[in-house]
């Protein structure tokens, strides 16, 4: 966990960078509160130390410290910054037919729903005739069981080929008991 040392990180650097100045304002004040007149000029030559050029000259110090750190602070940023620039700059970006195929994976992923709308089957192009005889066009006769003479016949939830049509029509159609087609190779 990177995190909590990171926050920590931040937390110590922005007291470092608000706590100083926030104790120098509040006891000593600004270093100087302007620049000095002729006469404090002159007087100051012919006293330098003082206890106000003294605090003074530690309040200067200690504002010189703060900015050290302070630009230091900036520095560091900056690099990272720089550094984190350059390693965007050099991470690959995916070529064009890895973000279509995520975009798709997406959308897929997205786009499904737990209850799937299906459209319904497309008309019949031909006319329906009996089962048994999709070959046969002497039968103008459709039966209860038709089925569809070209490709197969749209049923419930799907579309089933011609020959498995027809031979589910076959077995709805014949009179008796229909007994399973042997699959060849198998005992």
């Amino acid at each position: 966990m990177r995190w909590p040392r990171q926050l920590m990180s931040l937390l110590f650097v922005l007291a470092l960078l608000a706590g100083p100045p926030t104790v120098l304002l509040s006891l000593v004040g600004p270093p100087l509160e302007g620049w000095p007149s002729a006469a404090q000029a002159r007087e100051w030559v012919q006293n330098p130390l003082t206890e106000q050029t003294l605090t003074a000259a530690l309040t200067i110090a200690a504002w010189m410290v703060w900015l050290l750190l302070a630009y230091t602070v900036i520095i560091r940023v900056l690099a990272r910054l720089r550094a984190t620039v350059s390693w965007l700059r050099r991470m690959p970006l995916p070529t064009p037919l890895q973000a279509t195929a995520s975009g798709i994976a997406g959308a897929a992923v997205f786009g499904v729903s737990s209850h799937a709308i299906t459209a319904p089957p497309p008309p019949p192009d031909t006319q329906p005739v009996a089962a048994g005889t999709l070959n046969d066009a002497a039968n103008p006769t459709p039966s209860d069981c038709d089925v569809v003479a070209d490709s197969g016949i749209g049923v419930a939830g799907g579309w089933l080929p011609r020959d498995v049509a027809e031979q589910v029509s076959a077995a709805a159609c014949a009179p008796g008991p229909v007994r399973p087609t042997p699959v060849r190779g198998k005992a």
